[in-house]
């Protein structure tokens, strides 16, 4: 037994002894640990930065879909559509926000044109570090889209002038691709 304690002893001996003589250093484990929290910390503004473009991009396409929305209803008042284009927007932004807890939304009816306006802004996790760069804590953009009333009637029979005109030209001989 005694012996058997003495061979491990002499194998942790010569095991110490190859460190040592190899020159393992510590350096890579102290270079890691200052390179560590910079790559996790940039890891977590890529991760925001994604969430600020899928915001903005969503945001862009339901102001542009709610306005279109509203320009359907040109027979309403201007409180009707305005009450519908609200309750389309409350339905179209409902949770589709990521790390956004609030938003500020505008809706205008005037005349033949509605108009749909958010503003969004959005908190950056760190902002001790990045209000020193970027002077900011927070990403704000504002979207804006407006939309003509429509009216189908007149479309359709625009629409129909348009594809007599171009069988006409048709009969007649010119290419297609000259109207």
């Amino acid at each position: 037994m005694a012996g058997q304690k003495k061979r491990n002893k002499n194998k942790r001996n010569s095991h110490m002894h190859n460190l040592f003589r190899n020159k393992i250093q510590g350096s890579s484990t102290v270079e890691l640990s200052l390179i560590m929290p910079m790559l996790l910390t940039l890891f977590v503004f890529l991760i925001y930065l994604s969430f600020f473009l899928y915001n903005r991009v969503e945001t862009t396409a339901n102001a542009y879909i709610c306005a279109l929305r509203g320009s359907r209803m040109e027979q309403e008042t201007a409180e009707k559509t305005y009450q519908y284009m609200k309750k389309e927007s409350k339905r179209l932004m409902k949770g589709n926000l990521l790390s956004v807890p609030e938003y500020k939304e505008q809706i205008e009816v005037k005349g033949n044109h509605v108009q749909v306006t958010y503003e969004i802004s959005q908190q950056v996790p760190g902002s001790v570090i990045l209000e020193r760069l970027l002077h900011e804590d927070t990403w704000n953009f504002l979207v804006t889209k407006k939309a003509k009333k429509l009216q189908p009637v007149f479309f359709i029979r625009n629409c129909r002038k348009v594809s007599n005109l171009k069988k006409q030209q048709g009969k007649d001989g010119k290419n297609e691709g000259d109207l």
